[in-house]
């Protein structure tokens, strides 16, 4: 049902046409050249996308005048930039929050220079035009259409030194991005940057460190990595709920061992020398993992050669839905078991660079290097070859994939812009209007004299007087327009009483006929913008 009086909207046709500025298979692009044409505010412009008039709230002027950028890509097999001169008079400000938009995909999308791909890898991805922000709050944050919670996405975003590195997926965004993309397993995450704490949403705080245990610029990523020197040097947390095997898991890290002879432990969780779970690098080159419960072997996986004296990328997962448990070498499959149940849960430390087997001799004491230390608890995060990680780890395993879609909008704060006058909503009734109201009461009156009155409704209807004075040929075309696709009082509308100063709407229609009266005009006599009218008409409340 049509609406007074934004219903009553004007032709843009009154305004003399600067130039047109024509696009096609526009796709994902939001921001569009007005070469050679200029603009101070969104009103000089008519856009038309595949035929259709959009509204001036969908885009915003950016870089000084010079080119339109959209609130969502209007995806167009046509789109239209009509500039047009809009004289004074047909300003109007309006208040309204200003609202940026980005959109990423698998296809490239650049900001401030920087090219960003949804492709299972990049997990920091720019705010619009690449501006800092300090709170979520002015964020709205959408996966192929579902909106996510701030809890779902990390701002600032996480990011790894140095500032740019590999790709795009490493610049240093902070709080001009955000990282996204499944993070809430992730049960401890040890980069070794300047300290020994998690890093993990689990917040396990520090840990305890025995022996020798240094940070060493031998690291893999970033400022240092954690360094044993295969005595008696390691470091632990206390047993958690999150270290768990009962589930899907994944535990990886980058490991350089400095003593090919002996067998070297990354890391072990057990609760006696008969239930432990432990994975090592044994004296023959090759990674292990092992599960005892109960004294016998639930899995014993080994596979793949290692170097001493250099960074290998370690991963052991396990998928509780198929039950098969992999060993991952570089991001290579190098041995599995396919079908496997983990029903342990130790209760001792879990420890990184031995086994606290009963015998000292058989703890597997780490000579070496450990950087970009992860465990994700819940989630199958290594299901098949991967590439090595490029980057240290973050709490986020799971990073967008190919098909995903991700748009971010960045609200502002309310702020005072220039428009065009776009319908009878601009144009309050200049000479005041007047309203009255009455009940359907039927009087019976007797040749006595005595009345008997009937009340027909206990709703009141209102009426009301409507005349606007020395309003232009461009507003009373809106008026007339309205009134005769409503075919005069035939039609009911929605009347939007805020135009009159009150709240709320009522169902109305024409009562009566439309009284225009030409006022006076320019020499010209030609345009819609130099003719002057008054225009009035009354409205009548119904309920229909």
């Amino acid at each position: 049902m049509a609406t007074y009086p934004t219903g009553a909207t004007i032709t843009t046709t009154a305004f003399d046409t600067v130039g047109t500025v024509n696009f096609s298979s526009t796709g994902s692009t939001t921001e569009f050249n007005l070469t050679p044409h200029t603009i101070e505010h969104v009103g000089e412009v008519v856009v038309t996308a595949d035929g259709v008039e959009q509204a001036t709230s969908t885009y915003a002027v950016s870089n000084s005048g010079a080119t339109l950028t959209f609130v969502t890509a209007p995806n167009a097999d046509s789109l239209s930039l009509k500039v047009i001169t809009i004289p004074t008079r047909y300003r109007t400000t309006r208040k309204a929050q200003s609202v940026k938009y980005i959109e990423y995909s698998n296809a490239a999308t650049t900001v401030q220079a920087n090219t960003y791909v949804i492709n299972g890898v990049t997990q920091n991805f720019a705010l619009p035009f690449q501006e800092f922000i300090n709170s979520t709050d002015s964020l709205l944050v959408t996966i192929s259409g579902v909106e996510q919670a701030s809890s779902q996405y990390i701002h600032p975003a996480i990011n790894t030194s140095p500032a740019v590195t590999t790709g795009n997926a490493a610049l240093k965004l902070d709080n001009a991005g955000i990282s996204i993309g499944t993070a809430n397993d992730t049960a401890l995450l040890l980069n070794f940057e300047s300290n020994f704490n998690d890093e993990s949403i689990k917040a396990h705080g520090a840990a305890t460190v025995t022996g020798d245990v240094v940070l060493s610029s031998t690291k893999k990523f970033g400022n240092a990595s954690a360094a044993f020197d295969g005595t008696t040097d390691l470091i632990s947390f206390a047993d958690s709920a999150e270290f768990k095997y009962d589930s899907s898991f994944c535990i990886e890290c980058f490991a350089r061992f400095e003593d090919a002879s002996q067998a070297n432990t990354i890391f072990s969780h057990r609760t006696d020398d008969n239930n432990f779970v432990k994975l090592s690098r044994l004296a023959n080159n090759k990674i292990q993992w092992r599960v005892r419960e109960s004294g016998s072997d639930v899995a014993d996986v080994q596979g793949g050669s290692i170097s001493a004296d250099t960074f290998t990328h370690v991963a052991v997962a396990h998928n509780k839905e198929t039950g098969n448990t992999a060993l991952f070498i570089n991001g290579t499959s190098v041995q599995h078991d396919a079908s496997v149940t983990y029903s342990i849960n130790p209760t001792g430390a879990f420890e990184i660079g031995r086994i606290n087997t009963t015998s000292a001799s058989t703890r597997e004491n780490l000579k070496g290097f450990i950087d970009s230390f992860r465990f994700v608890n819940d989630s199958v995060v290594r299901s098949s070859n991967f590439e090595t990680p490029a980057l240290a780890a973050t709490r986020i395993h799971t990073p967008l994939q190919s098909d995903d879609v991700l748009v971010i909008r960045r609200f502002s704060s309310d702020i005072d812009s220039f428009d065009r006058f776009t319908s009878m909503e601009d144009r309050k009734p200049d000479r005041g209007f007047s309203t009255s109201r009455e009940f359907d009461v039927i009087n019976f009156e007797s040749q006595g004299g005595y009345e008997k009155r009937r009340l027909r409704s206990r709703r009141s209807k209102r009426n009301f007087d409507l005349t606007y004075t020395n309003i232009t040929g461009v507003e009373k075309h809106a008026i007339e327009q309205f009134y005769i696709a409503r075919n005069g009082s035939f039609e009911t509308f929605t009347f939007d009483l805020t135009h009159i100063n009150e709240n709320g709407t009522i169902q109305s229609r024409f009562d009566g006929p439309l009284q225009v009266s030409h006022v006076f005009s320019d020499s010209s006599n030609t345009s819609l913008q130099t003719n002057y009218y008054t225009v009035s008409f009354k409205l009548k409340e119904v309920y229909d």
